[in-house]
């Protein structure tokens, strides 16, 4: 049986350069959990193919930091436009500005708004 999973071939080839660089030392996965989050994203986005959010993903998901605001995702942005009833997507600074209250927790405050916009509305 034969199982596939969407990835088109730019991914792939991304997938296969992250692989190579951990493979052959030039990427210690191990030794990021002692980078700071800007060190970690710096040496991600080395990487073709990793971007800031793909880094910042790994930021919470992987090494679980708690207090990361991913900037530019979508979801979060739409999230504190509904929030705060903006007139229109907040940009950079305006995140930030709205979620210093939060830190240092934007992690999880992020969680809550991705959560927000499921059509359950329901957080718990």
């Amino acid at each position: 049986m034969r199982v596939q999973i969407g990835l088109s071939y730019k991914k792939i080839e991304y997938i296969k350069e992250l692989s190579s660089r951990i493979s052959n030392g030039k990427i210690d996965i191990a030794s990021l959990i002692n980078y700071s989050d800007e060190e970690v994203i710096t040496e991600l986005i080395k990487v073709k193919g990793i971007g800031r959010w793909n880094a910042e993903m790994f930021l919470i998901f992987c090494l679980e930091r708690e207090d990361v605001i991913p900037l530019g995702d979508l979801g979060a942005r739409k999230a504190m436009q509904r929030l705060y009833n903006l007139p229109q997507l907040p940009d950079s600074p305006s995140i930030l500005a709205i979620s210093l209250p939060w830190r240092p927790y934007r992690s999880i405050a992020t969680l809550y708004l991705w959560k927000s916009l499921s059509s359950s509305n329901s957080i718990g």
